[in-house]
Formats: C-alpha cells, sequence, structure tokens
C-alpha cells in the first residue's frame, strides 16, 4: 500500500463559508478524525446524537448509506414510526457521528472554543489504520480529500436540519 498520509498534515483548520472546520490525525491510529460547529445561535447548539427531530419527505425516501451512519447507528438508532430520527440516523459522515460538545485546541482560533463541534473519524472496520501493526488486505485508507468530502457533506446535513428547526 502507499503511504500517502506521509504527504498529508497532521491537522488543518479552516473556515466552509461561514463554518469553522478542523481535522487531525488520531495519535495513535494515525486515522483522521473531522469537526465543524455550529455557534451558540444554532438550534442544535448543545445537541447530541440522540437528539431526535421530525424527517422532511427527502429525509425519509434518502437512500441508507452504512457507510455514512456506521452499523452502530443502524442496529440502535433506527426511524421511529412517527416519521422522526435522530441525528445520528441524519447526518451523514463517515461512521456516523462520533463527537458532539465543545472543543480546544492550539490548532482552532480562540473564538471557537465556545461553539459546538460535531465529528466523526475514519478508524472503523475496514479503514486502514496507518499508526497500527495489524491491518485486513482490504482496508481502505481514508485520506485527507475524502475526510473533507464527508465533512462537507455533515455541514449539507447540519444546515438542512437547522433550516427545519429554525
Amino acid at each position: 500500500m502507499i503511504e500517502e498520509w506521509k504527504n498529508e498534515p497532521d491537522s488543518e483548520f479552516w473556515m466552509e463559508g461561514e463554518v469553522p472546520c478542523f481535522i487531525t490525525r488520531n495519535e495513535y491510529t494515525g486515522t483522521w478524525c473531522a469537526y465543524c460547529a455550529v455557534p451558540k445561535s444554532s438550534p442544535l447548539y448543545g445537541k447530541g446524537g440522540d437528539y431526535s427531530i421530525l424527517m422532511t419527505e427527502e429525509m425519509k425516501n434518502r437512500k441508507i448509506n452504512v457507510d455514512e451512519l456506521g452499523v452502530l447507528n443502524l442496529l440502535l438508532c433506527g426511524r421511529s414510526k412517527e416519521g422522526s430520527a435522530t441525528l445520528n440516523m441524519l447526518v451523514r459522515c463517515h461512521g456516523g457521528l462520533s463527537f458532539y460538545d465543545t472543543r480546544e485546541s492550539p490548532e482552532i482560533p480562540e473564538e471557537y472554543n465556545s461553539w459546538w463541534w460535531f465529528g466523526f473519524d475514519c478508524g472503523h472496520a475496514y479503514d486502514y489504520q496507518p499508526f497500527l501493526s495489524f491491518h485486513c488486505d482490504d482496508d481502505v485508507y481514508r485520506n485527507i480529500e475524502y475526510t473533507k468530502q464527508c465533512l462537507k457533506n455533515m455541514i449539507e446535513d447540519i444546515k438542512t436540519i437547522e433550516g427545519i428547526l429554525g
């Protein structure tokens, strides 16, 4: 396998429009962790993956992708008969949401420390984890470009849900 991660940075902060974004490499596995934040004025501020909202018709009809939601989310978080679902079921990102909290890091400008960060990681089954000594033949390395695209999907879904909640 090409050691692609050796040519990538270990972290990066940027703004996706008005949305602060941050990715950082897990120090133990070498996989990416990716985050985007909402301000205190957002209806999603302080909400976790188990926060439930009423789905739109588009959300109800969207094809479910196990890679985006994660197997455990599909098994544990399902959709209700009333037409609601949790953020874990509605926000598309690699393996599902795995972080929701405030976040401080030297790479993140201080003004965003009090924002609410949502995040995911690329360290799941069949994800190549560069810093580990054991791997499966069919593991896939989730590179920086892949991770940033997943983050853009996550931002799109969060903005849609914010719009629904007002």
